[in-house]
C-alpha cells in the first residue's frame, strides 16, 4: 500500500482549482492528503480552499514568487505520505489515475511513474499528448526529450529525499520539472502508462513558458545543472553524467553551427 501526498501549486486560479482538488479527492484509490501550496494569491483562493469539507485538504501559504518550484518545494517539506504526486491547479486527473499507476508500479518495480495526457485547448479536448511510448522511460530516453508530464508524475519519497528540491533558480522558471525528472531517472526508471490519465490544460498565451528562452537554450541549461548536481551528489553516477555531457556537447555544437549558418 502507498500513502499519496498530492502537491498542487497555485496562483490566482480559484476558477480552476476546484476541479483539480476534486479530481484528487475522488480517486478510486484514496489519496492521503491534498496540499494546496499557494504562491501569494490575491483572489478568493484561500477562502475557497478552506471551504472544502475534507480534512485531507490542507492550505500551505507562501509569498508570490512567480514560478512553481517554490510552492512545490513547500509541499514536499510539509508532505507526510510515502509517495508524492504532482498536480497543476488547472489540470485534472481521471478517476482511476492513482490506482492504474499503482498497479503499474507493482508490475514494473519502478519507484516513479507517469502517464499520457489529454490536451485541453480553450476548454475543449484536443489530442493525446504523446502518440506512443514504451512501458518504461529510462535516463537515456529523458535525455532525448522530456517525456514526463508534471501532473502525471507519481514518485516514491525515498527518491525525492535523494534528489532534494526543485531548483528555485530563475533560469529554471518553466523547466525545473524536466531537471527534476532527470535526477529521479538517475535512481529509477520511470514506469509509463500509455493511457491518458490526466486532462492537461494547454494555454500558451497565459503560460509562464511564453516569455522564456528557446527550447534549445533551456536544454543546455538543464544538462549543465544536472551534471553539476550529479558530480556534487553523494551518490555520483558516472555513467549518467557521461551521457549528459555527451548530449550537452552535441547540443552546444548544434547551437554554435546554427548561429554561423544564420549569420551567413
Amino acid at each position: 500500500m502507498i500513502k499519496v501526498s498530492v502537491i498542487i501549486p497555485t496562483y490566482n486560479r480559484a476558477d480552476t482549482l476546484k476541479a483539480a482538488i476534486k479530481s484528487a479527492l475522488e480517486q478510486s484509490y484514496p489519496v492521503h492528503e491534498v496540499l494546496v501550496c499557494d504562491d501569494g494569491s490575491t483572489d478568493s483562493t484561500h477562502d475557497f480552499v478552506l471551504s472544502f469539507n475534507d480534512e485531507r485538504v490542507k492550505w500551505i501559504p507562501g509569498d508570490h514568487a512567480g514560478r512553481p518550484a517554490l510552492p512545490r518545494n513547500r509541499g514536499i517539506k510539509f508532505s507526510s505520505g510515502n509517495w508524492l504526486a504532482f498536480l497543476d491547479s488547472d489540470d485534472t486527473w481521471h478517476f482511476e489515475k492513482i490506482q492504474t499507476q499503482y498497479n503499474l508500479l507493482k508490475n514494473l518495480n519502478c519507484k516513479a511513474v507517469c502517464s499520457n495526457a489529454l490536451r485541453i485547448v480553450n476548454g475543449e479536448p484536443s489530442n493525446i499528448y504523446f502518440a506512443e511510448g514504451n512501458s518504461t522511460i529510462t535516463f537515456k530516453d529523458l535525455i532525448i526529450s522530456n517525456k514526463v508530464i508534471c501532473s502525471s508524475a507519481l514518485i516514491e519519497k525515498s527518491i525525492v529525499l535523494k534528489i532534494g528540491f526543485f531548483s528555485e533558480d530563475l533560469k529554471f522558471k518553466a523547466n525545473e520539472d524536466y531537471s527534476y525528472w532527470l535526477k529521479a531517472a538517475t535512481y529509477t526508471d520511470w514506469g509509463y502508462c500509455h493511457e491518458a490519465l490526466v486532462n492537461y490544460s494547454d494555454d500558451p498565451k497565459n503560460s509562464i513558458r511564453s516569455n522564456i528562452r528557446s527550447e534549445h537554450e533551456q536544454r543546455i541549461t538543464i544538462f549543465e545543472e544536472y551534471i553539476n548536481w550529479n558530480v556534487n551528489s553523494k551518490s555520483f553516477e558516472r555513467t549518467m553524467a557521461k551521457k549528459a555531457r555527451r548530449q550537452l556537447y552535441y547540443m552546444k555544437w548544434y547551437h554554435f553551427l546554427k548561429k554561423i549558418f544564420l549569420f551567413n
